[in-house]
């Protein structure tokens, strides 16, 4: 059976698009995002805005209700929002996550 296309919870560093993504390629989640940090560097604006698309589009693992457009918008700007301050902050939480 083929895996679900999800955001992972497990192999996060930001919303988890890049980590579900490498999930059911069965590929080592840090190739996917050096690729897209390469890709990123040549097209930042299109990059950007295509993660932020997948973030909304695809869905978080183990949700067990479905919930609406603005209620996940709402839960991503939120998540952006605290992961920024982590990394503004230099957050210890963010740095262990970020060095596994």
């Amino acid at each position: 059976m083929a895996k679900k296309l999800v955001r992972s919870k497990k192999d996060r560093m930001f919303l988890g698009v890049l980590g579900g993504i490498a999930e059911p390629l069965n590929v080592d989640p840090t190739l996917v995002r050096l690729i897209f940090v390469v890709l990123l560097v040549f097209n930042p604006a299109a990059m950007t805005l295509l993660y932020f698309l997948a973030a909304l589009v695809i869905p978080e693992e183990e949700r067990e209700e479905e919930k609406s457009l603005s209620e996940r918008i709402e839960e991503l700007i939120g998540e952006t929002g605290e992961r920024l301050e982590d990394v503004i902050s230099g957050n210890e939480n963010y740095k262990a996550v970020a060095s596994c």
